[in-house]
């Protein structure tokens, strides 16, 4: 694809929707892009996309490249994780709901994630970054965002996900790292297995954990 030249950015989101794909692997598309081999290539796709972000970006999203989510038991001490991961508002408490029993949760559910943030936050972030955002969280890390577990459950689950991740990068691209910085309980909820989905009527955050052994 070049020769001798670094690649231009639209080279690159070709490249590494190759690598998502399997056509190519990360040595052979490090050495089109034309850095060296030890570079991380998802990091020179976030650098080129948006320069002097790299790095900070990365710190968010190197966890989630390659990662399965898996449900896991509820944390011991889920409450207190909880009240720190939804720091935009007040929460009561905690429903934790198992894959058995997961229709209850969908009956439970009144509002997502994505609908609480894009009330609280959603204003704080222009729309054209916003979409700059999306379309390469879409290319870099759209096989994550089709893992299999959310074709086991229901849509809510890949949208509160992606939000979670929307949200985090975007604040760092605004020159916010204090408010970006607020999103890492929430990540660290779902890394964990304890996957936060939404609210309830009572004001309660609704987990979605493993069944018990």
């Amino acid at each position: 694809m070049t020769t001798g030249k670094k690649a231009t950015r639209p080279q690159i989101g070709r490249i590494m929707n190759m690598l998502l794909s399997g056509e190519i692997g990360r040595i052979e598309a490090t050495e089109i892009i034309g850095k060296d081999r030890k570079q991380d290539p998802n990091l020179t796709y976030w650098e080129s996309s948006f320069p002097g972000k790299g790095e900070a970006l990365m710190k968010v999203l190197r966890p989630f490249y390659g990662w399965k989510p898996e449900l896991k038991p509820a944390l011991p001490d889920l409450k207190e994780q909880a009240k720190k991961a939804i720091f935009w508002k007040d929460i009561s408490g905690v429903r934790v709901f198992t894959e058995s029993d997961a229709g209850s949760l969908r009956d439970s559910l009144w509002a997502s994630l994505w609908a609480s943030l894009r009330a609280s936050l959603w204003a704080s972030l222009r729309a054209s970054l916003r979409a700059s955002l999306e379309a390469s969280l879409e290319a870099s890390l759209g096989a994550s965002l089709g893992a299999s577990l959310w074709d086991s459950h229901y849509s809510t689950l890949r949208t509160s996900y992606y939000v979670s991740l929307l949200y985090a990068c975007a604040f760092i691209l605004a020159d916010k790292p204090v408010e970006a910085a607020k999103f890492q309980p929430l990540l660290d909820l779902w890394l964990t297995g304890n996957i936060p989905v939404g609210f309830d009527g009572d004001e309660k955050l609704l987990v979605l954990v493993a069944d018990p052994e």
